[in-house]
């Protein structure tokens, strides 16, 4: 028979504020370390001849936001069709971002 008396005196009980707040810096640290690859991957992702009307300029709290040069093809990424394709793309191409959304604005 095993005995389970120790005289280790470690607590090993934890307060649940104590660990979100750990796994909350966990996440932000995450998020802080990728950002640019998300941005960088954004030109893969639309491809060419889209990559040539398109910038990727930041990607903050799971929203990469975008400057297209063309109304038309803005009006055609704005689709949620193609916006929601896009998101999949990039959570594929950059697995470890949380990519919430897609903000494309003309400019």
């Amino acid at each position: 028979m095993k005995d389970y008396s120790s005289e280790d005196t470690r607590v090993t009980t934890r307060h649940l504020g104590d660990l979100a707040k750990k796994y909350l810096r966990s996440l932000e640290t995450q998020q802080t370390k990728n950002p640019q690859e998300v941005i960088n991957a954004w030109a893969d992702v639309i491809g060419h001849p889209g990559n040539t009307m398109t910038e990727s300029y930041k990607f903050e709290s799971g929203v990469l936001f975008v400057t297209v040069k063309n109304s038309t093809f803005l009006s055609v990424l704005q689709q949620p069709t193609e916006k929601k394709r896009l998101i999949q793309l990039l959570r594929a191409r950059v697995p470890e971002a949380e990519i919430v959304n897609i903000v494309f604005r003309f400019g």
